[in-house]
């Protein structure tokens, strides 16, 4: 064991420290020299010296003066003064700027003096725009609530990442964004806001969506998370129906956190809202915008398995210890001379490319933008491929200031295979995937487990997903400040996986060959209408009211035929399946309805004091009775105290706002029907020769909606002109979490669907950024944020502890609904090798029968993180930038598969981690790896396979250069950059393992982590 940090990737630990704190240095030594001393005596140069003062006549430090066409400048004292030698008589303008205000230039013919320059407030600036929800605008100045926005620039839509969730890791406070695939590209991406907003599932039951709410252009997003426990499907695999939006059209993402940004959502905001605006067209001529990437893949933190010799070695002894003699141990073990690197033949170096094509252009008063993008990726995993083809459009008309209309449409192609999961499986490393004379080997271990290698060519996992979202936005504005909006919405998602099993391998020689298709087709439609209306009274009091009324209706229909014995492997047919007998068909045809009424007001005095509340009323067919209905409403305030005039002194502080919100918001996604009792209809249910109703799911008439009583407060505040720091703290109680669980089987069932529990979420988030220069040609900006979150069971409504014995995930009063349970590992009896198990009252046991009950089991890991954020860092001089983008996370747990360790019980048909070589082999040996036997007790949820988490992740570095505007003329173009990315370059792992044995970035994924170099051209026409 070891404390020091462990670096993987090609990039250590070092070399990313090295990185980062040279673009520090770099940043620091080019702000040093862009300050240079006046240097006298030269001809020509004149002195300028003065004082620079706010709209209010007080000194204002921290102002940046530059040189006109040049990177030579300097910078206000804390007094607001400044002097500046200028020796360039081709150049005497200087320019003041500052955030929050207008650039000022001011140009001189000879020495002055006491200059006085006044700054003039930038009301633009300050009042950047926000879209916050229903189409109500408002300024940063005017929210009250937790919000958060990304720019699509921001976004970097050229880095190649599968949905442009990935691109959010690391940009907000208290947004998690994690891959539960590890890469593979179209499969569902976890993204949660200020931690677990509901109850995780234990093994495969039920449970509400933990994702945000996801809102395009006005129109809700399919969450397939809701819809996993389909039984019509079976053993569907699922996709990212998010990954058919191109990060290219993107204009902006707003997140809303708390209940005063997400309570007007209502039923379904409990995880936060993520609001996507789509680019629109420019009103200014036409523009046409084309970007063309490739790139190539290759894995990263591969799992580091044992050789032949080792194999093989351990194996001999394995079967030795069980009895058997050397003689007849290394006749057992097979051949000594064939090495098979299953990981080589599996995994490849794989190739990216994207295309994106945008054409924008109109007037003021009718617009357009058109775009086409395309993606091939291949994965680092053979079998495993991605295709993406996009047509989106968005077309604004406007009369005068009457009319507004919106019409936005997007349509995207998916094509997907899937083929690679076999290759997770550690196969032995002296056995060959063919026969000698080319044909794959299908004997040995291969009779009843598939050889990858024939999968791959045998088998067949595709996808063909088609999705479409349209919404037609509809504003009037019939008189002054009253403003009348209609919308009308469709989200469509299908898509079809079709597998086949060859009859030619293990995955279908036992039933004559496979062959599944699911269809799965969601369909969703909106429309709401509001009213806006605001006025102002006496100058100072200003108020808004927002009422309106929404409904929506989403209909999921599945359909699934499956049949075996196939006389062909060549035809892929339901018909060509055996007898009736081997035919199975399912179907099924979900429908939600919601109805929603909500209102909003808000008030301000005098710019500096700002109130928001709203209410929301939900009714849902997913529950019955007499809980059909809920309510949902926040309050929100704010207050910027340097809108006051006992600030006017503090010259250093910019902004100083405060702001506070409490409210309710609920989470009824947990599917279609949870609350009624269901029949399920199958050939397998017959009676007297007829089929019959069989009951497969409990009714519960008392489930209710899940509520999430959220409070934040925060303080935003900009120092200097370059610091801007926002603090924020939350407080989110959970009431009548939903959760599937096990009941009596006396009711005729195994689980039921039931309000289980209470629990909180608290924590602070803390985001600053910091701009280096401003207006110069050298510019740098930093962002960092970090964000703690503490989950806790405030109260469990079951008689007992709900507890997996698969993942160790359940739930208790006083602990994280991620805590994970199971034996607390005690090393290896240095005596005999057996595994030792402590219990809970400190006794030492090698009967793991009793260290594993229910009673004995214990705390041994927490999945949750203390601590959690990301890092931007954008270094740009002139047309050059350089971005590097990182996050990380500290005190999180995770627990591996102990498929790579089975210390001996699985060698025959499983290789080892190389963690095995660390064996007990004779007594007096230290370690915490037993003897290998054959016989060797199988647990799995256990400390041993505890990992900690702790990791700092560079995650994208990008290099761009822009072509100046002359050369860019002389090309006859608009403009044109070239681009390099490279993703994933590496981590430094925290944890205990050392260099040459596996730890946390070996572990953490089934599906390996890709590193992707990519290049690629953006022109403007």
């Amino acid at each position: 064991m070891r404390s020091p940090p462990n670096a993987t990737g090609p990039l250590g630990a070092a070399s990313c420290c090295m990185l980062l704190l040279g673009c520090m240095m770099f940043g620091t030594v080019a702000q040093a020299l862009a300050v240079p001393r006046a240097v006298a005596g030269q001809t020509g140069e004149i002195t300028i010296s003065g004082v620079v003062i706010d709209e209010n006549a007080a000194p204002l430090p921290g102002v940046n003066i530059r040189l006109a066409n040049s990177g030579r400048g300097t910078s206000t004292d804390p007094d607001g003064e400044f002097s500046i030698t200028i020796s360039d008589e081709s150049s005497r303008t200087l320019l003041f700027s500052f955030v929050g205000y207008k650039t000022v230039d001011r140009t001189f013919a000879e020495n002055r003096r006491d200059i006085v320059v006044e700054m003039e407030v930038d009301e633009t600036e300050l009042s950047e725009v926000v879209v916050t929800g229903y189409g109500v605008k408002k300024t940063k100045t005017e929210i009250v609530g937790s919000v958060a926005e990304v720019s699509g620039e921001e976004l970097q839509p050229m880095r190649p990442e599968g949905s442009f969730q990935s691109l959010l890791s690391g940009k907000v406070a208290g947004l998690n964004v994690s891959d539960p695939s590890g890469g593979n590209a179209g499969k569902p991406i976890s993204v949660k806001i200020r931690g677990q907003g509901s109850l995780p599932a234990p093994g495969l039951r039920r449970s509400t969506s933990s994702q945000p709410l996801y809102i395009l252009d006005g129109v809700p997003l399919y969450d397939i998370q809701s819809e996993q426990f389909n039984q019509a499907a079976g053993r569907e695999e699922l996709l990212n129906p998010l990954a058919s939006l191109s990060a290219d059209d993107i204009k902006s993402i707003t997140v809303l956190k708390d209940a005063s940004a997400a309570a007007i959502y209502g039923a379904n905001a409990a995880n936060g809202v993520i609001l996507i605006e789509t680019k629109e067209g420019q009103t200014e001529g036409v523009k046409v915008d084309a970007r063309v990437s490739r790139g190539v893949s290759r894995p990263i933190n591969e799992i580091k398995l044992l050789n032949t010799e080792q194999y093989t070695r351990l194996y001999q002894e394995t079967l030795m210890n069980n009895g058997l003699s050397a003689e007849d141990a290394v006749q057992r073990v097979g051949n000594e001379d064939v090495y098979t690197d299953w990981d080589e033949r599996l995994m490849r170096r794989a190739a990216f490319t994207e295309t994106n094509l945008s054409i924008s252009g109109g007037t003021d008063q009718i617009s357009a933008r058109v775009s086409l993008n395309y993606s091939d990726k291949e994965t680092i995993s053979r079998g495993n491929d991605f295709q993406k083809y996009g047509l989106r459009s968005r077309v604004g008309y406007s009369l005068r200031d009457i009319l507004d209309v919106k019409l936005s449409t997007g349509i995207t192609g998916i094509e997907k295979t899937s083929l690679g999961g076999f290759s997770n499986v550690p196969l032995p490393p002296n056995i060959s995937p063919y026969e000698e004379d080319g044909s794959f080997n299908d004997n040995s271990i291969f009779r009843d487990r598939p050889n990858p290698l024939a999968v791959l060519e045998q088998n067949d996992n595709n996808h063909n997903s088609l999705s479409t979202t349209n919404s037609l936005n509809l504003t009037v504005e019939p008189v002054d400040n009253l403003r009348l909006r209609a919308l009308g919405g469709i989200d469509y998602y299908q898509n079809r996986n079709f597998v086949y099993r060859s009859k030619k391998n293990a995955t279908g020689n036992d039933s004559g060959g496979g062959l599944t298709i699911v269809n799965r087709r969601n369909r969703k439609w909106i429309t709401n209408l509001t009213g806006n209306y605001s006025y102002t009274l006496e100058d100072a009091h200003a108020f808004s009211v927002l009422i309106g009324g929404e409904a929506q209706e989403k209909n999921t229909k599945v359909l699934r035929g499956s049949g075996t014995d196939f006389q062909s492997d060549e035809l892929r047919v339901l018909q060509a399946a055996g007898n009736r007998t081997d035919r199975d068909a399912a179907s099924s045809d979900d429908n939600v309805t919601t109805l929603s009424g909500f209102g909003e007001l808000s008030y301000s005095y005098n710019g500096k004091f700002f109130t928001s509340l709203n209410i929301r009323r939900d009714a849902s067919s997913i529950f019955g009775g007499d809980v059909q209905n809920a309510n949902f409403a926040s309050v929100g305030v704010s207050y910027v105290l340097t809108k006051e005039p006992f600030f006017e002194d503090l010259s250093f502080l910019n902004v100083l706002k405060l702001k506070s919100s409490f409210g309710s918001t609920g989470n009824s996604r947990i599917g279609s029907y949870a609350a009624k009792g269901l029949y399920s209809v199958s050939s397998q249910n017959t009676y007297a020769g007829e089929v019959g109703l069989v009951p497969s799911t409990p009714q519960n008439t008392r489930l209710t909606w899940e509520k999430n009583y959220k409070y934040n407060a925060g303080l935003d505040a900009t120092l200097f002109g370059k610091l801007d720091v926002l603090v924020e703290y939350y407080r989110n109680d959970i009431v009548d979490a939903i959760a599937s669980i096990s009941i009596p089987q006396e009711s005729g069932f195994t689980t039921g669907d039931v309000n289980a529990a209470d629990m909180r979420n608290t924590g602070i988030e803390v985001t600053l950024g910091y701009s280096f220069f401003p207006e110069a040609d050298l510019n740098w900006d930093l962002n960092v944020n970090a964000a703690t979150n503490r989950n806790v069971v405030t109260k469990l409504k079951l008689q007992d502890p709900q507890v997996s014995t698969v993942s160790g995930t359940g739930y208790k009063v006083g602990e994280d609904v991620r805590t994970i349970y199971g034996v607390k590992y005690a090393g290896v009896n240095p005596e005999n090798g057996e595994a030792l198990f402590e219990l809970p009252d400190g006794t030492i046991t090698e009967d793991y029968s009793v260290a594993s009950r229910l009673e004995n089991r214990q705390k041994i890991g927490d999945g949750n993180p203390n601590v959690y954020g990301g890092f931007t860092s954008t270094l740009s001089y002139k047309g050059l930038s350089l971005t590097v983008v990182g996050d990380y996370s500290f005190g999180s747990d995770i627990l591996v598969s102990n498929l790579y360790a089975t210390d001996g019980r699985q060698i025959s048909f499983n290789n080892q981690s190389v963690d095995q070589l660390d064996r007990w082999q004779e007594p007096g040996d230290n370690t915490d790896v037993p003897r290998l036997s054959q016989d060797a007790e199988p647990y799995s949820v256990s400390d041993r396979y505890i990992y900690n988490l702790d990791y700092i992740k560079l995650g994208n570095v990008s290099l761009r250069y822009t072509l100046p505007s002359g050369l860019a003329d002389r090309l006859n173009v608009k403009g044109a950059s070239v681009f390099a990315n490279c993703t994933n370059i590496g981590y430094i792992h925290f944890g205990d393992a050392p260099d040459d044995r596996n730890g946390a970035a070996e572990y953490r994924y089934r599906f390996p982590e890709a590193q992707t170099f990519t290049a690629g051209i953006d022109v403007t026409i």
